[in-house]
């Protein structure tokens, strides 16, 4: 998911099912909550019974790492490279649109009474609201790029994905939400450091908020080797890059 730039506050929930490829039964909801300023992270995990006659057929990957560690740049190249493979979703959104945009190509553009029922409703898989207007992904865009066999990435931190693992084997008949585990850490504390000073866009004491967490993230893997199929180390970019292909290339043919 991708927050609009310069979002402060908003959610993300990430739907999909929960029974194996072919059911159509039972499906799952992660919300997950942000506050940019106080850095607070959120997540809940709830059900809802749809009927959805999309297979998910191809396995997402949950990546987790420190803000600012490159993991959107990585993500960014992916998508530019492998189109085909790998896909923006279009979002929804209550603003009014823009000279130039186009409705089913720029955004969905929507009323906020409209979306605010669809988001109760659960048929969006992530929401954020920014200068008063909301924007969002809904369920039938994820359902549609799974219908063209898209790799789907989920962007959480290391507490969300070991409640997402501890979740799906908590419950009777879920052995498996079946994503693949990845984790992108910095060569050091010092380079990550140097990469958010490097912006220029926050305080000192925002910085500082981020390293906090940094450590954190990095602390967990460090005490959980074994949670991860894959770790990078951002030391080169462009070696970084070349390995996160190889990783998915294991499993996933890249046209």
């Amino acid at each position: 998911m991708r927050w609009p730039k310069g979002a402060t506050q908003g959610s993300v929930i990430a739907g999909g099912n929960g029974l194996g490829e072919q059911s159509n039964q039972l499906n799952y909801t992660l919300g997950l909550s942000f506050d940019r300023d106080n850095f607070r992270v959120q997540l809940s995990i709830v059900f809802f019974f749809v009927c959805c006659s999309v297979p998910m057929t191809v396995r997402p990957i949950v990546i987790c790492g420190p803000s600012g560690v490159g993991k959107g740049t990585l993500l960014k190249w992916l998508f530019a490279e492998f189109p085909d493979d790998f896909a923006f979703a279009v979002s929804h959104t209550t603003r009014k649109p823009r000279e130039g945009e186009i409705h089913g190509k720029s955004y969905f553009f929507t009323d906020r009474e409209s979306m605010m029922k669809d988001i109760e409703a659960g048929k969006f898989i992530e929401t954020a609201e920014f200068a008063g207007n909301l924007y969002g992904t809904s369920v039938a865009t994820l359902e549609n790029l799974a219908t063209q066999g898209k790799i789907c990435f989920l962007e959480i931190d290391t507490q969300g994905a070991k409640r997402l693992r501890n979740f799906a084997g908590s419950v009777e008949k879920i052995s498996s939400l079946n994503a693949r585990f990845l984790f992108v850490r910095p060569v050091s504390h010092e380079v990550l450091e140097r990469q958010l000073r490097s912006r220029g866009t926050e305080s000192d004491e925002k910085i500082q908020e981020r390293l906090d967490l940094a450590k954190l993230e990095v602390e967990f893997l460090e005490n959980n080797p074994d949670f991860f199929e894959k770790v990078l180390v951002i030391d080169n970019f462009e070696a970084a890059y070349s390995e996160l292909k190889a990783y998915i290339s294991t499993f996933y043919q890249l046209h």
